[in-house]
C-alpha cells in the first residue's frame, strides 16, 4: 500500500488562525467529523481524541512533535474550516508519494536549494501547524501560501528549460507537467495549495 497525496486549491488562513489562536471550541466538531468518517471510531479512539484534540487546539503542543494521531486531527480539522473539501481538490490521490518523492530527489540534482526547500514545504513535514516539528510515519500534511505557489511554479519552470530530461514525458510518466499543472491551477484560482496524504 501507497501514500496518495491529495491536493487542495484552498486558502490555508482558516487553520493558520486556528493554529495561532488557542481555542478548543472546535473539539466536539473534530469529534463528530470523526464518528461521521472514521470508520475506526470507537469509545476509546474518540476518548484519546478528545484529549489530543484538546491539546492541539489549546496551544499546549506548541513545543512538542505533531505525530501521526495529529495529522490526522488536522486533516479532520481542514476539512471542518473548509480548507479540505471536495470543491477545492485539485488532485484525487492517483499520484502515488512515491513520484512526489522521485519528483524531489530529482529537484535536489538539478534545482536551486530554495526551490527544492519550497517544494519540501510540501511533502516534507517541514512545516507543523501546531507543533514543533512533524514526527508522522505515515500520513502528513504540507501547504504553500500563493506567493510560495507562484514562486514554486515559476521556478520549475525555469528548471525544466536548464534541465529538459525533467519535464520529458518519459520522466516519471510525466509528473514535471502535472504538478506544474496543479500549481497553474491554484494560481488560476487566486488560492494557497494545502496537500494531505494518507
Amino acid at each position: 500500500m501507497s501514500l496518495r497525496p491529495r491536493l487542495y486549491a484552498s486558502s490555508v488562513q482558516p487553520l493558520l488562525l486556528a493554529a495561532r489562536s488557542p481555542d478548543v471550541t472546535l473539539v466536539p466538531a473534530i469529534l463528530r467529523w470523526f464518528e461521521e468518517n472514521w470508520c475506526e471510531s470507537t469509545a476509546e479512539s474518540l476518548q484519546a481524541l478528545r484529549r489530543e484534540s484538546g491539546r492541539l487546539l489549546s496551544g499546549q503542543l506548541s513545543s512538542e512533535v505533531e505525530t501521526e494521531y495529529h495529522v490526522h486531527i488536522v486533516a479532520a480539522l481542514a476539512a471542518i474550516l473548509g480548507v479540505q473539501v471536495p470543491p477545492n481538490q485539485i488532485a484525487d490521490g492517483t499520484w502515488k508519494d512515491d513520484a512526489w518523492r522521485e519528483y524531489g530527489y530529482a529537484l535536489l540534482d538539478t534545482a536551486p536549494r530554495d526551490i527544492v526547500s519550497t517544494y519540501g514545504l510540501l511533502i516534507d513535514q517541514q512545516r507543523p501547524l501546531f507543533g514543533v516539528a512533524g514526527a508522522s510515519n505515515w500520513s502528513y500534511y504540507g501547504y504553500l501560501s500563493r506567493v510560495e505557489v507562484h514562486s514554486l511554479r515559476t521556478a520549475l519552470e525555469r528548471t525544466a528549460d536548464a534541465f529538459p530530461h525533467i519535464a520529458s514525458g518519459d520522466f516519471i510518466d510525466g509528473f514535471h507537467e502535472v504538478i506544474v499543472g496543479w500549481l497553474c491551477e491554484c494560481e488560476s484560482r487566486g488560492t494557497d495549495m494545502w496537500l494531505y496524504a494518507t
